[in-house]
């Protein structure tokens, strides 16, 4: 079993922080608490467990030091339940990295977007590029559970690159991603590690 280490997880919890609003100092802290750290921007959380023992606590992830910027919020309730997932995709982390990286790319032709998109089908998922893209880039992987009909949510392609790159990191190979609604956040699970990404509001 991988599991992303302490150090990793500090690492990319930085760019979690900076994008967090000034106006929540809180969130430009990682959370410490009994037997896991976590770090939200509102937007996006990462959650890892069986890394940390010890009080509670605040730390900034760019100095290492202990902070306090009030009440930090409740990140374990925002987790969703697994069995609640409608479709569950193993998928390769090396193979999902490159091809978010290469959306990435096909989506700043001319600056059209930093939207992408995430196509959930019967027996498959697809990350593709968005409409307004430079050119038409997917990568498709198939499901073992499937319960509801074709559906299409919107994500920012930073945040599941980013998510994405904590488990590249880490060294480990797969992922479950688990969808749960057109409304509600995606989620990135591995043995110890949960990445939870909003979907953007569709027009």
């Amino acid at each position: 079993m991988t599991k992303v280490p302490y150090v990793t997880f500090m690492k990319h919890a930085q760019k979690v922080t900076k994008t967090a609003s000034k106006s929540r100092p809180i969130l430009g802290a990682v959370i410490h608490r009994e037997d896991y750290v976590a770090v939200t921007d509102s937007h996006r959380l990462y959650k890892a467990k069986d890394i940390y023992e010890g009080t509670e606590k605040q730390i900034d992830p760019t100095t290492g030091l202990e902070v306090d910027n009030g009440n930090y919020p409740d990140v374990e309730r925002l987790i969703q339940d697994y069995s609640d997932a409608t479709h569950v995709f193993n998928i390769d982390v090396t193979h999902a990295y490159e091809a978010v990286r290469a959306i990435e790319i096909a989506s700043r032709v001319n600056k059209a977007t930093t939207d992408m998109n995430l196509v959930v089908g019967f027996d498959h998922i697809e990350l593709k590029t968005d409409v307004r893209a430079g050119l038409d880039v997917s990568y498709k992987a198939e499901t073992s559970t499937s319960i509801v009909d074709l559906d299409t949510v919107i994500l920012d392609i930073k945040y599941v690159k980013e998510a994405i790159h904590v488990l590249k990191d880490a060294k480990i190979e797969k992922f479950s991603l688990e969808y749960y609604g057109r409304t509600r956040p995606i989620q990135i699970r591995t043995d110890n590690f949960i990445a939870l990404i909003l979907p953007k509001r569709q027009i």
